[in-house]
């Protein structure tokens, strides 16, 4: 899916598809959700929830978590290779990044 603004989708009832390009999830819920091997490039997640989120082998590269809920996700699983993010204001309580290289993470009014 390219270039589309995905607004206030339960993705524990709607399926996910495998790519997608310069999307906008905005109040969108992946709460306790697989969501493995999706490519998310050039993404942005506004007021989303993904806490507990299953992240097996998940791409994220060029995304922005503004005003996310993300308790307990576990970004040591996600695939490592071009991973890029940035957060601000996203609660991240019990986030895993165990021996992650964050160079150039940005973290801005995160708890």
């Amino acid at each position: 899916m390219e270039n589309q603004i995905i607004e206030k989708v339960d993705f524990a009832i709607d399926e996910l598809e495998p790519n997608y390009y310069e999307c906008t999830f905005d109040k969108c819920n992946f709460s306790g959700q697989s969501i493995g091997r999706v490519i998310f490039e050039r993404c942005t997640f506004k007021e989303c929830n993904l806490s507990l989120v299953k992240a097996s082998n998940t791409s994220w590269l060029d995304v922005l978590f503004t005003d996310c809920k993300m308790t307990g996700i576990n970004f040591t699983l996600s695939n490592r290779f071009g991973l890029s993010v940035e957060f601000r204001n996203c609660l991240l309580s019990y986030a895993l990044f165990t021996e992650m290289k964050l160079k150039g993470t940005r973290f801005t009014r995160c708890d």
